[in-house]
């Protein structure tokens, strides 16, 4: 994680970032958990000149290790970083990211619960097995506690009548910028489409702002309509979008 500045709220971020690094497996994983600590950078309003910086040292090592490729995602409106790429000879991949921020006085109500299903979070179910161990790996819930931003009332599962969990919401919240999170959501097969998405959106929405929280961003794929659907429909506004650049 590349910054311009420092102080307390660094070192809560980059424990954040490593936590994450450390939960993913494959790669497109990793660009997720780098995406994330980006985009927490940006949200603490650090300087981004610093990631100019860095990446005009790491260009002048690149040519001495020479590793089989580099991969960098920025702000597409970014454009001294977008020269600096294409210049080293970087490539734009097609696929892009968006993002979007919400201030605490807009956030909706929590949607009604939808029949045949429960709210829960991990505080409250501590002691059964984290739904992400399938994804994550066996000691994820370890991983997730020595996280410094970490809070096990922000990660919310939706509970069928088995009590299985047909879908989850980890939300973060950093209370040096008073600002939370979003990464990762999602639906597990056979229950998309019922309002459990909605449900769990508003629900950590409502929970980060009686954390204290001002302002809410949230990040997701251009392309997948139905998250950018859900995410605009709630009254989050759209600030920007990335790509992922390339060098080989």
């Amino acid at each position: 994680m590349i910054l311009g500045s420092s102080n307390e709220t660094l070192a809560q971020i980059a424990g954040l970032g490593v936590g994450l690094l450390s939960l993913r497996y494959s790669r497109d994983h990793e660009y997720e958990a780098d995406d994330m600590g980006r985009r927490l950078s940006f949200a603490a309003n650090y300087d981004p000149r610093g990631n100019i910086q860095f990446f005009e040292k790491l260009m002048a090592k690149y040519e001495k290790k020479r590793p089989s490729s580099i991969e960098v995602m920025i702000d597409d409106e970014d454009s001294a970083m977008t020269s600096l790429l294409e210049e080293a000879g970087f490539s734009p991949l097609a696929d892009k990211g968006a993002s979007a921020w919400m201030s605490a006085v807009d956030h909706p109500t929590i949607s009604p619960t939808p029949a045949g299903y429960t709210l829960a979070s991990r505080s409250e179910r501590g002691s059964t097995p984290h739904h992400f161990i399938a994804r994550n790996g066996p000691d994820v819930a370890d991983r997730l506690e020595q996280t410094s931003l970490y809070r096990a009332d922000l990660d919310l599962a939706m509970l069928d009548a088995a009590s299985e969990v047909a879908a989850y919401g980890l939300f973060w919240f950093d209370p040096t910028t008073q600002t939370g999170f979003l990464e990762p959501m999602g639906s597990n097969e056979g229950h998309q489409r019922k309002g459990l998405a909605l449900h769990i959106l508003t629900s950590g929405v409502d929970r980060l702002v009686q954390a204290g929280a001002t302002r809410i961003k949230i990040n997701w794929e251009q392309d997948n309509e139905a998250s950018s659907n859900l995410y605009l429909d709630v009254g989050f506004a759209p600030v920007m979008t990335t790509s992922l650049w390339v060098r080989n």
